[in-house]
């Protein structure tokens, strides 16, 4: 009889297992939150790059002041002083001050990392017949062991802007990592920057102030030479030669 007057209460025995539920859930919801963040910032990210990269690429074709000229496409381009902005200088040079930016591209919300050097001209040569000869010199270089020339922006200096390498210069990056740096290294170093400037050569261009902190470090296996474009375009019919003791 004992036994018929006997009732289990179910609720004890059962919040063990909904609380278990909830534990689930609440990670299973997690989860999916921090995958859902996740995958959004690494698309935001893909996207950005995927700009930077069409940015960075793309060409344009500049038409040249001769008429007897035909166009040559080159890859720089011509900025408005709206979309640069300068951050921090890095440093000052024969030629100019050279400022850590960024390139806004008019109507994107996109930031280029970028270089921009800001040419100092006293002797007032700097004419639109002289820019557009940079533009057509520089702007068409493309090799491994130069720096590019994305733009220049025209206003009341000149200003030369390139692709921002981190890692910066090679006087820079030496000092930095003295001990790491092996024979076999250098003269990879060596060979490319002499291969950079053997492109210049080729193209009528001449340096004039080749040192270690006009190299910059791409990567620590990769140099490019920088600071080449405000030399002048030697034409073919031009044998002359400039030394600059400056160092």
């Amino acid at each position: 009889i004992g036994n018929c007057f006997t009732v289990e209460l179910p609720g004890p025995r059962k919040a063990p297992t909904m609380i278990a539920v909830v534990v689930v859930g609440c990670l299973f919801a997690s989860c999916s939150l921090v995958l859902l963040t996740f995958l959004y910032c690494r698309g935001k990210k893909i996207r950005k790059k995927r700009a930077m990269r069409r940015y960075l690429e793309r060409g344009e074709s500049l038409e040249p002041l001769d008429p007897s000229e035909k166009a040559n496409k080159v890859l720089a381009r011509i900025f408005k002083e709206t979309e640069l902005k300068k951050l921090k200088v890095l440093g000052s040079g024969v030629f100019g001050t050279v400022h850590r930016g960024v390139w806004i591209p008019e109507g994107d919300s996109i930031k280029i990392p970028v270089s921009i050097k800001v040419i100092q001209d006293p002797s007032g040569r700097q004419s639109f017949h002289a820019v557009t000869d940079h533009m057509l010199a520089i702007g068409s270089l493309d090799h491994a062991y130069i720096v590019r020339l994305l733009g220049i922006c025209i206003g009341p200096q000149l200003q030369l802007v390139t692709q921002l390498l981190p890692l910066g210069s090679l006087l820079e990056y030496v000092r930095k990592n003295r001990d790491a740096i092996g024979p076999q290294l250098m003269l990879n170093w060596c060979v490319q920057i002499a291969k950079g400037m053997y492109y210049l050569e080729e193209h009528r261009m001449v340096h004039r102030n080749l040192a270690a902190r006009n190299v910059l470090v791409k990567s620590p296996s990769q140099v490019q030479v920088a600071d080449f474009g405000i030399a002048d375009l030697l034409y073919p019919d031009d044998k002359k030669y400039f030394y600059n003791e400056i160092k």
